[in-house]
């Protein structure tokens, strides 16, 4: 009885080592053809290029700040302020343009005027204009060095703000109708204007303050 007993223990163990040793075998294969599986496939954020040899979109960096694109554009001001030492070119129709000027004249709706400049005092610019001396009361200078009126018509929707036309220390919006008369009276006193210039028609005038 014990000698039978013991060849079917060895029996059962010698079954349960090849059982062991087959499991073994098919586990190993099935890990072998996961490990080739997974090798054959791209990783996440490999770079891929096309036929061409150029980068893909969606290999883009998503926090880049670099457009796709390229090139970023910046649109400039239609308006712009310019130095008044600056001349101005009239017959170009492609700039907006404020200028400081007198007024010589409204007739048939265009306006006659001249440009000129506002020199602060003192200043390195007055300086070079030698005045210094002369102008350091009254802190400024209107520099004309030579007349030279243009002629520009009014835009449909032009405004102007004058002093002195109901109470001389703030400015008041005038009547367009009215200006002919004003500035021929004015004619003379070399009062400064701010004229807005856009597509070669002023859009409005407004007087310089002078202190």
């Amino acid at each position: 009885m014990g000698k039978h007993q013991s060849n079917l223990i060895f029996k059962r163990s010698k079954k349960s080592s090849r059982c062991l040793l087959l499991c073994t075998a098919i586990l190993s294969v099935s890990i072998g053809t996961l490990s080739g599986c997974s090798g054959s496939q791209p990783s996440a954020g490999s770079d891929k290029s096309s036929d061409s040899g150029t980068q893909t979109v969606s290999d883009a960096d998503p926090s880049s700040d670099t457009p796709v694109s390229g090139n970023s554009d910046s649109a400039d001001d239609p308006l712009r302020d310019i130095d008044l030492n600056e001349p101005i070119d009239l017959s170009d129709e492609s700039w907006s343009v404020i200028t400081l000027a007198y007024i010589h004249g409204l007739e048939d709706g265009t306006l006659a005027f001249d440009a000129v400049e506002w020199v602060d005092v003192p200043s390195n610019r007055a300086k070079e204009l030698g005045i210094e001396d002369e102008y350091l009361d009254t802190g400024f200078y209107v520099h004309n060095e030579d007349v030279h009126i243009e002629n520009l018509p009014l835009a449909e929707d032009c405004r102007c703000t004058l002093y002195g036309q109901t109470d001389s220390s703030q400015p008041a919006e005038t009547d367009i109708k009215d200006l002919p008369a004003i500035f021929k009276e004015r004619k003379d006193a070399n009062i400064p204007y701010e004229l807005t210039i856009q597509n070669q028609k002023i859009t409005n005038i407004q007087e310089h303050y002078l202190p």
